[in-house]
C-alpha cells in the first residue's frame, strides 16, 4: 500500500482541490441539462432515415430496461448511433458537424462526437463483432448547448452523411 500511495499520491495539490470543489457546485445542473438535451435529441435521431439504430437508456427493453429503472434517475448524456452506410457515412457525418466537436472525451460542457476508430481502435474484428460495434457507430457526448442548435447540427450532418 505504501508503494502505491508513494507512486500515485493520496491527495491532490491545493489548486486541483479548489478546481474540483468549484466544479462540484454546478455538477447537478450540468448533468441535468445534458441528460435533458440528450433525451430531446434521441426523439429526432431515432426517426431519421440515415439512423439504423439509436442506443440510449430510455430505449432499452427487457432486462436492460429493468436495470435502468432500478438503478438510474436519469438516462444521461451519452448516445450511440448506428448510421446506414457504415464507416463512410460515419466519417461524412463527423466531417459535416459544425457545433459538435470531434473528440474522445466524456462529461465536458461541450457536445463531442467520435467513431469506433478512436474509441475501439485496439479491439480485434471478432471483439468488435461480439460487442456489437458496427462500422457506422458514432458516439455522442451531449453537452449543455441549446438543444435546438444541437438538433439542427445533427440533422444537417445526417443529411451530409447520405453521400
Amino acid at each position: 500500500m505504501k508503494a502505491t500511495r508513494a507512486f500515485l499520491g493520496t491527495i491532490c495539490e491545493p489548486f486541483t482541490a479548489w478546481m474540483l470543489q468549484r466544479s462540484m457546485a454546478t455538477l447537478w445542473l450540468r448533468m441535468t441539462k445534458q441528460s435533458k438535451n440528450a433525451t430531446k435529441l434521441v426523439a429526432g435521431l431515432k426517426s431519421h432515415p440515415m439512423v439504423e439504430r439509436v442506443h440510449y437508456p430510455t430505449l432499452f427493453t427487457g432486462e436492460q430496461a429493468r436495470i435502468f429503472a432500478a438503478q438510474c434517475r436519469a438516462p444521461g448524456s451519452m448516445i450511440a448511433l448506428e448510421l446506414r452506410g457504415g464507416r463512410a457515412a460515419a466519417f461524412r457525418f463527423l466531417n459535416a458537424l459544425k457545433l459538435v466537436r470531434l473528440a474522445v472525451s466524456l462529461g465536458g460542457v461541450e457536445s463531442l462526437a467520435s467513431t469506433r476508430t478512436t474509441t475501439a481502435s485496439e479491439m480485434s474484428d471478432d471483439d468488435l463483432r461480439l460487442g456489437g460495434v458496427t462500422e457506422g457507430l458514432v458516439r455522442l457526448s451531449v453537452g449543455v448547448e441549446y438543444w435546438r442548435d444541437l438538433a439542427a447540427d445533427l440533422k444537417q450532418a445526417l443529411e451530409a452523411a447520405k453521400g
